[in-house]
């Protein structure tokens, strides 16, 4: 009866425990500050750099900012909209629109330093700011009526 018990404690631990850690490395949205905050890690990969360091802490710098390109869109999908819809679900609706946050994320900014391991691999961390061009995107200003219209 108690290693039943252990069995199920241990089965519902995992559980509940993997979509925390799905979702702890897809960035953070931020609604105080506004912005999304995403961490990105990047391998060297020396073999290409034909053995020299700088050019592979380079490629692993671009590779830490794909992935955490990618973490950002993956933070923003799960973004409540007002209408009650996610912004996933917007964004797969609406090619235009997918195409618009790619770039604004493509232009998030880098926050803090970079962070280096002796391995040659780099972390570091993005911010999206959820103000300014996304919120122009996702919510456009009712058109003004024409003249001599009502409101």
């Amino acid at each position: 009866m108690r290693q039943a018990r252990a069995l199920l404690a241990l089965a519902l631990a995992l559980a509940l425990a993997a979509p925390v850690a799905a979702l702890a490395g897809a960035g953070s949205v931020d609604l105080r500050a506004r912005v999304v905050r995403c961490t990105g890690t990047g391998a060297p990969r020396l073999r290409d750099a034909a053995g020299n360091v700088m050019v592979a802490r380079l490629g692993a710098e671009r590779a830490a900012k794909r992935d955490a390109r990618r973490s950002c869109l993956e933070a923003l999908r799960v973004v409540r909209l007002p209408t009650g819809a996610t912004l996933g679900s917007a964004l797969a609706a609406d090619d235009a629109l997918a195409a618009s946050v790619k770039t604004l994320v493509t232009r998030a900014k880098v926050a803090g330093a970079p962070r280096y391991f002796s391995d040659g691999g780099v972390e570091l961390d993005l911010e999206v700011p959820l103000d300014d061009a996304l919120s122009t995107l996702l919510f456009p200003a009712a058109k003004a009526p024409p003249d001599g219209a009502p409101p």
